[in-house]
């Protein structure tokens, strides 16, 4: 472990013992306290380690726990939104399967309960895939003696910690990957916008009004085209008309009117599926 000393350089705090072969490691707050804790998958040794930070840099070990064959990647995303961090192992060479455990608030972990994905999953991400406010887990998958079994599974979550097998998804090239040894997961077919801001200048303003009504009625004029259609519908009722212009107008000129749905006042994602969206 190495602390920051303010001016870019790192001094050596100390070393803890993990298991065999550490391949991964992943920092959060597990038990509340404010102070960092870590969580380390060894790959050799077969379990993941979990550490208790003290606040000044240092790591107490709190327990280990057997996740897979020989665990690669770990995410640490709140799977049951109780407030509480859990923990997503790949399970490695040798395994099929993702191990999730509930996090219990105080460093430990529950479980796992053990998912199938593709062969030897080598790494993990959660994000909200699906947009239902539920963590959802992505799993890379590659084996090094049948090329075409290289994928990508995505398991979706319900929002009870568990993910239903049925709706789990393995995407496969044709003709297969040569390896996938790394997923990052986000928001893959969106993009951020402020609800409201339609010129994209960072701010709602009057402008934002005339160019919603000069898209709906254009009047002869040359047509104006919005690059953000999601952005122009105002309360997020997945249309785009003459009540979301006068939506922009209350909000900036009468007082007490209740402002955009969101994403607003800061950019992000629309969190309501719909036919509309944005450019890049």
């Amino acid at each position: 472990m190495y602390l920051n000393d303010g001016d870019g350089a790192f001094g050596l705090k100390g070393t803890v013992d993990a298991g065999n072969d550490p391949k991964a490691i992943k920092a959060a707050d597990l038990n509340g306290d404010g102070n960092a804790d870590a969580v380390v998958a060894n790959d050799s040794s077969g379990v993941v380690t979990v550490f208790i930070g003290d606040g000044a840099g240092g790591l107490q070990e709190k327990g280990t726990y057997q996740a897979g064959n020989r665990p690669r990647e770990i995410v640490l995303p709140d799977l049951d939104k109780d407030g509480v961090r859990d923990l997503v192992v790949a399970g490695g060479s040798g395994s099929s399967i993702i191990a999730a455990f509930a996090g219990e608030g105080d460093g430990t972990f529950s479980g796992p309960d053990d998912y199938t994905t593709g062969p030897r999953p080598n790494s993990v991400d959660s994000a909200d895939f699906d947009l239902d406010g539920n963590a959802d887990v992505a799993a890379a998958n590659w084996s090094l003696d049948n090329e075409a079994q290289a994928s990508l599974s995505v398991l979706f979550g319900d929002g009870t910690g568990t993910f239903p097998a049925a709706r789990k998804i393995d995407l496969v090239a044709p003709g297969g990957f040569r390896k996938i040894t790394v997923v990052a997961a986000g928001q893959l077919d969106q993009v951020r916008f402020i609800r409201g801001d339609t010129n994209g200048g960072g701010t709602l303003t009057i402008t934002d009004a005339i160019l919603v009504l000069k898209y709906l009625f254009p009047g002869g004029l040359p047509s104006v085209n919005l690059s953000c259609l999601d952005a122009a519908d105002m309360n997020d009722n997945g249309k785009v008309n003459v009540t979301d212009a006068v939506l922009i107008l209350n909000f900036l000129f009468k007082q007490g009117s209740p402002p955009p749905a969101p994403p607003y006042p800061v950019p992000g994602y629309d969190p309501t599926p719909d036919e509309l969206g944005c450019g890049t």
